[in-house]
């Protein structure tokens, strides 16, 4: 019989499904600011909460907790999201917000080029070419060098230029 009492008076039982909850009003709201998975599992990760920590007893949150509760946990994962920011620090390249930007001109080249593209194909023969024969080209040309090479990191500068220069 006790079994039972704590059974019935199990708050967990009170808790909104998540079905019920996805047909308020706030929720719809909810899903047209973030996305309905986003808004899912958000609704979850709450419900789960208060499942392992209500006792018996206490009282069930009602659906406005329990709706809040999902909202506020999705403004705090908004929150961490990429952002722009002024970089005022006297650090020009600053790792931790982001390193150089990117000038207009080089995002708007860098979206035209959205589909596939020639990168390391020679189209004439139809066979593999070289990756970096333009910024080969612009660089010998800019600097006067016999030949020029882009990597995306200076551990890769430094290799590179090390490599060249223990040849010799």
């Amino acid at each position: 019989m006790k079994n039972l009492q704590n059974k019935n008076n199990d708050p967990r039982r009170n808790l909104a499904s998540v079905s019920r909850l996805l047909e308020e009003s706030d929720v719809q709201d909810m899903i047209e600011e973030f996305s309905r998975t986003a808004v899912l599992e958000a609704i979850q990760e709450v419900l789960d909460r208060y499942r392992s920590h209500l006792k018996t007893g206490e009282t069930s949150p009602g659906i406005g907790e329990i709706v809040t509760k999902a909202h506020e946990m999705l403004r705090g994962i908004e929150a961490e999201s990429l952002r722009h920011v002024v970089n005022a620090t006297g650090i020009i390249l600053h790792t931790g917000l982001g390193r150089a930007v990117l000038p207009r001109r080089a995002v708007d080249a860098l979206a035209g080029q959205s589909r596939c593209c020639n990168m390391q194909i020679d189209l004439e023969t139809g066979k593999r070419g070289k990756r970096n024969c333009m910024t080969e080209y612009l660089l010998t040309k800019i600097t006067g060098a016999e030949a020029a090479m882009v990597v995306n990191n200076n551990a890769s500068a430094v290799l590179l230029a090390l490599t060249a220069l223990a040849k010799k």
